[in-house]
C-alpha cells in the first residue's frame, strides 16, 4: 500500500509539472472594465532620492517608480557621444480620478557644471482627465546642450491645491539611439507638418473589425492599416501601435457614436494622439463632446531622420521608423452622458512607400529603433509588446514542463521496475554456474555455409539538428 501511494504521489507530481503547460491567455478583466495603465512586466523597480547626490543610477529600459505631490525625484544618467539619448516618463493616475489642471508633469536633463540642458512639461486638459500623460528630454551625441559625463534626470510632480493626492505610478523609459555613418545623403525632411487642420481622412476599404485596445505603451494592440472598432469608456485611453517606415506617414480618425437622450457639451471630451518610437507626442487634437457623432482626423508629418534638424516642432517627432501609438480617449465627465463607453471606430492609413534606410553604426532593432521583419508579424497578428514577450516566457515554460515531466516519467519507470528486477534475481538465488563455454563446431557438412555474423545492428548514430528551439527574432508577434 505504501508502495502504491509513493507511485500515486509522483505520478501526481509528473502530472502536476505537466499541468502548468499554457493554454489560451484569458482576457485581464471584461469588455467594459475601466483598467488601470499596465505598466511593463519586467521594468526595473527603482526609487529616485530626494537628494541629488544620492540619485540612483538608472538603466537603459523601462524603470518604475512613484511620485507624491510636490515631489521632485532623482536619478543620475550617463551621456555619451555614442547615441541619442531619450528619457521619457509617464505619469499614469488612477482613471477617473480628480486631477488639477494646474497640476503637471516636469522632467529636466541636469549637467552638474551647467545647469538645465532639456526640459519638457505634461499636463491635462481638464479637471475630469486622468490620463496617463508623457514627457520626454534628449541629448544629442553632437550639437546637444548636454555635454557627455554624468547627468541627473530630474522627475516633479508640480504641485495642485485641488485634485487626488494619492502618489503618482510613474513609468520611464530610457533609450539609446546609436548614430549613422557620416557621409550618407538621406531623404529630405518632410514637407507637410502633422496637424488636423485640413488633413485627408484615411482613406481604408472594408468593415471595421473587432478590437480591444491597451491601457498604455506596453499593452497597445497591434495593427496595420485598416478599420477597428472598440468600446471607448469616459475616463480612460485607448491605445494601438503600428509600424512606420522611414518615408511614410500615417493618417488616423476615431469615429464615436451618438448618445441617447440630452446632450450636454464637455470641453476637450474626445482626444486623438499619434506618440513615436520615444513615446513623444507627434500630433494631438481634442474636440469638445457633444453628444452627436463625431470624428476626429490626424496625419503625422512623413518619417525622416533629417526632421530633427528642422527645428520645427511639428516635424521633429517623426524622426525615426519603428513603432508609432495611437490613443483615443474620452474624459470622464462623458460618463454623465454615456457610463457605459460608446462605440468607436478607429482608421489607419499608411502613406508613402518606405524610403533608404540610414546606416546606423551599430543595430537599432537592439534598441529598439526601426522595423523588423517581428514588428510586421506581430503588427499583423493583432499583438503588443507584452503579449509577445509571454508567449516566449510561456513556450519556455511548456518546454520545461514537458523535459521536467517526462525526466519524472522515466524516473518514476526505473523507481517502480530496479526493486523488482533485484527481488526477482534474489529469489532464483545466487549465481553459481560457470561460464558458458563455446560449443565445438558441428562435423563437416553441418549447419548452413558461410553463416558469419550481420554487422551494423540498430539505428546508426542520430547528430541532433541544428537550430532547436526558437529562431532569433522569432516568438509569437506581433506582435495589443
Amino acid at each position: 500500500m505504501r508502495r502504491l501511494t509513493r507511485t500515486a504521489g509522483a505520478g501526481v507530481a509528473a502530472l502536476g509539472v505537466l499541468g502548468v503547460l499554457p493554454g489560451p491567455a484569458l482576457a485581464d478583466g471584461s469588455e467594459d472594465e475601466l483598467r488601470p495603465y499596465r505598466f511593463a512586466q519586467d521594468a526595473h523597480r527603482i526609487k529616485g532620492t530626494k537628494k541629488s547626490t544620492d540619485a540612483p543610477k538608472l538603466p537603459t529600459g523601462l524603470s518604475r517608480d512613484s511620485l507624491s505631490d510636490d515631489e521632485t525625484a532623482y536619478y543620475r544618467v550617463t551621456l555619451d557621444d555614442k547615441a541619442h539619448s531619450y528619457f521619457s516618463v509617464t505619469a499614469a493616475p488612477k482613471p477617473r480620478s480628480e486631477v488639477d489642471v494646474r497640476a503637471y508633469l516636469r522632467v529636466r536633463l541636469l549637467d552638474p557644471g551647467d545647469g538645465e540642458c532639456d526640459q519638457d512639461d505634461a499636463s491635462f486638459v481638464n479637471d475630469s482627465s486622468a490620463f496617463p500623460i508623457t514627457a520626454v528630454v534628449e541629448s544629442a551625441p553632437e550639437g546637444g546642450d548636454c555635454r557627455p559625463g554624468q547627468h541627473l534626470l530630474a522627475v516633479t510632480r508640480v504641485h495642485s491645491t485641488d485634485g487626488d493626492p494619492e502618489p503618482w505610478p510613474v513609468e520611464i523609459n530610457a533609450m539609446r539611439e546609436p548614430r549613422i555613418r557620416p557621409g550618407q545623403q538621406l531623404p529630405a525632411p518632410s514637407n507637410e507638418k502633422g496637424g488636423s487642420k485640413g488633413v485627408e481622412p484615411p482613406r481604408v476599404e472594408g468593415e471595421p473589425r473587432k478590437i480591444r485596445g491597451g491601457t498604455g505603451f506596453n499593452d497597445a494592440v497591434g495593427v496595420q492599416q485598416g478599420a477597428r472598432r472598440d468600446l471607448l469608456l469616459p475616463g480612460q485611453f485607448r491605445y494601438y501601435r503600428i509600424p512606420l517606415e522611414w518615408g511614410q506617414t500615417l493618417r488616423t480618425s476615431a469615429e464615436i457614436a451618438n448618445t441617447q437622450g440630452d446632450r450636454t457639451s464637455v470641453s476637450a471630451g474626445l482626444q486623438l494622439r499619434v506618440h513615436n518610437t520615444v513615446r513623444g507626442t507627434v500630433v494631438g487634437e481634442e474636440q469638445t463632446f457633444t453628444g452627436m457623432p463625431q470624428t476626429i482626423n490626424v496625419q503625422t508629418p512623413k518619417v525622416s531622420y533629417r526632421n530633427r534638424d528642422t527645428g520645427e516642432t511639428d516635424l521633429e517627432g517623426a524622426r525615426f521608423s519603428g513603432w508609432y501609438y495611437v490613443s483615443v480617449a474620452l474624459t470622464g465627465e462623458v460618463a454623465e452622458e454615456a457610463p457605459d463607453g460608446l462605440p468607436v471606430n478607429v482608421r489607419f492609413q499608411v502613406v508613402g512607400k518606405p524610403e533608404k534606410v540610414p546606416e546606423y553604426k551599430t543595430d537599432p532593432h537592439a534598441a529598439g529603433f526601426g522595423v523588423s521583419d517581428r514588428d510586421r508579424r506581430q503588427a499583423r497578428d493583432g499583438r503588443a509588446a507584452d503579449e509577445a514577450e509571454d508567449d516566449g516566457n510561456k513556450r519556455l515554460i511548456a518546454y520545461a514542463g514537458l523535459g521536467a515531466g517526462t525526466v519524472l516519467l522515466v524516473g518514476l519507470g526505473l523507481w517502480f521496475w530496479l526493486p523488482r528486477r533485484r527481488a526477482a534475481a534474489t529469489a532464483d538465488g545466487p549465481d553459481t554456474s560457470e561460464p558458458p563455454t563455446t560449443p565445438a563446431p558441428p562435423p563437416a557438412g553441418y549447419g548452413y555455409p558461410g553463416d558469419g555474423a550481420q554487422g551494423g545492428y540498430g539505428h546508426p548514430p542520430q547528430g541532433g539538428r541544428d537550430g532547436y528551439g526558437y529562431p532569433q527574432g522569432g516568438g509569437s508577434p506581433d506582435g495589443r
